[in-house]
């Protein structure tokens, strides 16, 4: 399984990145800002956001496929866990991704 925690330390790592290397002067508001550092992150990133977004859909597809109706309630609800953790890091990439 993808270590997830390692690609949500990555974007934190890039979202810090971005907000060292993006000119902020003349920056208005926060909507502003975001716009800013969303772009630096799609320059730099967005090839491996793509790359990481394929990995995750290839997890998240994968996951539960060996189940059946005797598999415990307790791993099915970590598939579930999983699946939601998926969908998050996907929505945080899918906002990077050329």
């Amino acid at each position: 399984m993808i270590n997830l925690k390692d690609i949500e330390d990555l974007i934190i790592t890039w979202e810090g990145e971005a907000e060292e290397n993006v000119n902020l002067s003349g920056v208005r508001g926060s909507s502003e800002w975001k716009y800013e550092t969303d772009e630096y992150i799609r320059k730099h990133h967005g090839d491996e956001a793509n790359r990481l977004i394929r990995r995750l859909d290839e997890e998240y597809n994968t996951l539960g496929s060996d189940h059946d109706e005797l598999t415990p309630d307790s791993e099915r609800e970590d598939v579930e866990h999983a699946r939601k953790a998926i969908e998050a890091l996907c929505d945080r990439l899918m906002e990077y991704k050329n």
